[in-house]
């Protein structure tokens, strides 16, 4: 059982660093599904450094990281010109050329994908980089970047006009999301020690979503709570394993149901209750 629980836990750190980039695109008003995408990039980075390419994990995550910070913000730039489900609609695309392209290509292995990578992920690493991402995520939606990101998400026009410059904030964003889902793949791989396209396909997404909405939109600890939660349910309940994508799809209806802020946001209801909020603090949270 300890074994069990010590890989969950290690895998809802890799899923939460997913959803936290997932979530940082939709507090800025881009509701981005590329970080699934720039997930596989780092898994698959991961993989040619260790079995074609020759050289040590660390030039494989660099060589990922270098990619994302130069490609995230160009994925980013069609929220200029549409953006809600639109936007995620081309982003969902973005994932699924991703799919495609390393599917038909014989040197990452078509759709077999690529075995022998070494098993170097152990929960330090991931702690590590999820302490990391926090950090980031906290210095990104805190003070006054905080209220920008989230006057960019509810009404960019009025954050124009008050001096917030919403496309250099959303490419920032963009970047930030890139190589957060890269590092969130390379250590995936050296954790299962291999990749194939299936993993990084439509079901990767759906579940990240579902990650999202369960945890709470707008604030990046709801994502760490819904990736937690979802991934920890089959060894919770199971008897029911076999039932895993009901259980998600009720637990999703019902949080959207009665809980549409999310279980993050009951915490937030409750906080309001208990006092006063800092005027400051409290726009910042809506």
């Amino acid at each position: 059982m300890d074994g069990e629980w010590s890989a969950t836990l290690l895998l809802c750190g890799i899923y939460s660093l997913v959803a936290i980039a997932t979530q940082l695109g939709i507090i800025c008003g881009a509701f981005s599904l590329a970080p699934i995408g720039w997930m596989s990039v780092g898994a698959y980075a991961a993989a040619l450094a260790a079995t074609k390419w020759q050289v040590g994990g660390a030039t494989g995550l660099a060589i990922g990281v270098l990619v994302a910070v130069v490609f995230g913000p160009l994925v980013m730039l069609p929220v200029r010109r549409i953006s809600g489900l639109y936007f995620a609609l081309v982003s969902l695309a973005f994932v699924l050329v991703i799919q495609s392209v390393v599917s038909h290509m014989d040197y990452t292995g078509r759709a077999l994908g690529i075995f022998g990578v070494p098993l170097l992920t152990n929960l330090w690493h991931v702690g590590i980089a999820l302490v990391l991402v926090c950090g980031v995520a906290a210095f990104m939606t805190g003070g006054w970047r905080g209220r920008a990101l989230r006057a960019a998400g509810q009404d960019p026009k009025v954050a124009y006009s008050m001096g917030v410059n919403v496309a250099n904030l959303q490419l920032v964003v963009g970047a930030i999301s890139a190589v957060i889902g890269v590092v969130a793949g390379f250590l995936y791989a050296h954790y299962v020690g291999y990749v194939d396209p299936t993993q990084y396909g439509f079901a990767m997404v759906v579940q990240v979503i579902t990650m999202v909405i369960i945890g709470g939109r707008g604030h990046w600890m709801g994502a760490i709570i819904g990736a937690f939660l979802i991934t920890s349910l089959p060894l919770i309940l199971r008897p029911l394993a076999e039932w895993r994508d009901v259980v998600n799809g009720a637990l999703l209806i019902v949080v959207a149901v009665l809980l549409p802020a999310g279980i993050f946001g009951v915490f937030g209801l409750f906080r309001r209750r208990a006092g006063p909020v800092d005027p400051a603090e409290a726009k910042a949270g809506h």
